[in-house]
């Protein structure tokens, strides 16, 4: 009977129960760019925070404040950045208004960081294998 090593065996499932949370973890709703817009227009929007190197945008609406709802846009365009001044307000508190953010983009970082439970998925089988390969035939010598 093949018995896998108990440290792989551990790491293997480890691996696969983070990489599923973090394939099912949802940060809340999405929307299409021209609906963030709709509901900029509408005046239903209570605070945005928009990322000015990436695109991506965060809002919440007036009705569910504690909702996040994400989607992504081009550079801010006039239109855009007058219905921001016209139709969010700006709270003393912080609770509301509009939040310009800028960061740096780290493509290598990130294809890292999401291909290493992958790589892991895939290289645990092959080098256990390797492993019950070498143990039987240091058994057969």
């Amino acid at each position: 009977m093949i018995r896998l090593p108990t440290g792989a065996l551990l790491f293997l499932i480890a691996t696969l129960v983070v990489s599923l949370g973090v394939a099912l973890t949802s940060t809340g709703e999405e929307a299409t760019y021209d609906e963030y817009l709709s509901h900029l227009e509408e005046g239903e929007v209570e605070r945005v925070i928009r990322n000015n190197t990436t695109g991506d945008i965060r809002f919440f609406l007036v009705e569910a404040p504690n909702v996040e709802i994400s989607t992504t846009g081009p550079t801010v365009s006039d239109k855009e950045l007058q219905l921001l001044e016209d139709k969010v307000p700006s709270t003393t508190d912080g609770a509301g208004g509009v939040f310009f953010e800028t960061s740096a983009q780290r493509p290598i970082a990130s294809l890292i960081f999401f291909s290493l439970p992958i790589l892991a998925m895939i290289g645990i089988p092959i080098i256990t294998t390797a492993l019950i390969i070498l143990r039987a035939r240091d058994k057969e010598q």
